[in-house]
């Protein structure tokens, strides 16, 4: 929902990951092949959830000039136990609705009404349904140590943050300050991890403001 919004400035590419959307997949899957996507685009980079980590992971060799991300799940093991393994269970129950709704509880920081909103949204729901397919070998990429094997950004970074957001998946202001020193943080007054869907002005206005920084 904020590409529209940044087209009328911007030129905005849009990729589907692997799996997703019109990209193709292979049988065997390893968030850095999705990292190594990265490397054709030297860019300035909108990053949101899963797809930032697939960007920390390359920055070392990306060609990107600056960074904005929103929210990467850096901590899914803080996730409550008894919420980890509801989505792939319901998965292997080929209950997609009900998957997709917990994961985006636990995960994602989702709230009832959210929930409500999207799925009367037929095109944005479908969309989600159809990005289940991955979401098992996307939550075992991120189960264990992901911060181990980030880079430090070392161009202009932006991180975007839920000013509500409270799921233990995404790490809080201080620890982006103590992973990533130097980066600049923005949270999106009265929102969670979903802000680029429920709050596209807001997030347009902050990245609008970081690029003319940047080129500053």
């Amino acid at each position: 929902m904020i590409e529209p919004l940044l087209r009328r400035s911007r030129t905005v590419w849009v990729y589907d990951r692997r799996g997703h959307g019109a990209s193709g997949d292979a049988s065997h899957y390893s968030i850095d092949r999705e990292a190594e996507d990265v490397l054709a685009v030297p860019v300035d980079v909108v990053a949101h959830s899963y797809g930032a980590v697939c960007v920390l992971l390359a920055l070392d060799r990306a060609p990107v000039r600056s960074l904005a991300m929103d929210e990467p799940p850096l901590f899914a093991s803080r996730v409550d136990p008894s919420e980890r393994d509801q989505p792939d269970r319901l998965l292997q129950q080929s209950d997609l609705d009900r998957a997709l709704g917990r994961f985006l509880r636990a995960y994602a920081d989702a709230q009832d009404d959210e929930l409500s909103f999207l799925s009367s949204l037929p095109d944005v729901w479908s969309r989600l349904l159809q990005g289940t397919q991955t979401l098992g070998r996307e939550l075992d990429a991120v189960s264990g140590d992901v911060v181990s094997a980030l880079t430090a950004p070392s161009i202009p970074t932006l991180a975007l943050r839920g000013a509500d957001t409270t799921c233990p998946n995404f790490p809080k202001a201080e620890e982006l300050l103590s992973l990533f020193p130097g980066i600049e943080i923005s949270q999106i007054p009265g929102q969670r991890h979903l802000g680029m869907a429920f709050a596209p002005d807001a997030v347009k206005t902050r990245l609008t403001e970081f690029w003319d920084r940047v080129s500053a």
